[in-house]
């Protein structure tokens, strides 16, 4: 993670020669920039294993924050389609709208796991690599969820896509 010292960045885990190449001096709009999925109050459900809660020493030191949402269903479509051309469109448009409902459900707490953009991408070349959508489906999201969440995603898979996982 980057430091500043004395108006440089130092980069600790730059591989160099020179130790002196740690030290960059940054442009006048350099910033730094956080995510996180707590809040900074750490966690209890067990989603964000590892995180902790922040004192308030280091929240303040955060002047702005901007709380985001998921990507939006089109630009999440073009993200597929972008990075995995060959993927039929309505396939890659039906794994947007199971992603949705699956962080509807976990927004709603009948889910514990929800679908990152990052998982319909995994998805998404996995069905195109193996030209099944539901064996891609299974390896790249499914068989990671608890029984009760294959449950509640057996029906979300059925409602979106009118095929039940039980019996593919």
């Amino acid at each position: 993670f980057p430091v500043t010292i004395l108006g440089k960045v130092y980069l600790p885990d730059l591989h160099t020669d020179n130790p002196s190449d740690r030290y960059i001096t940054p442009s006048r709009w350099f910033m730094v920039g956080a995510t996180d999925n707590t809040q900074l109050q750490g966690d209890a459900t067990g989603s964000y294993v590892g995180t902790n809660v922040q004192n308030s020493a280091l929240i303040d030191r955060f002047g702005t924050v901007v709380e985001l949402d998921y990507i939006g269903e089109e630009h999440e479509l073009l993200m597929i389609t972008g990075k995995i051309p060959d993927l039929d469109t309505m396939t890659a448009r039906t794994m947007v709208q199971v992603a949705k409902q699956v962080r509807v459900a976990h927004d709603k707490g009948t889910m514990n796991f929800t679908m990152s953009p990052r998982a319909v991408l995994s998805w998404a070349r996995k069905a195109h690599f193996w030209g099944n959508v539901e064996t891609a489906f299974r390896v790249s999201f499914f068989n990671k969820l608890t029984d009760d969440d294959r449950k509640q995603m057996v029906e979300i898979y059925k409602r979106v896509t009118t095929i039940d996982l039980n019996k593919v």
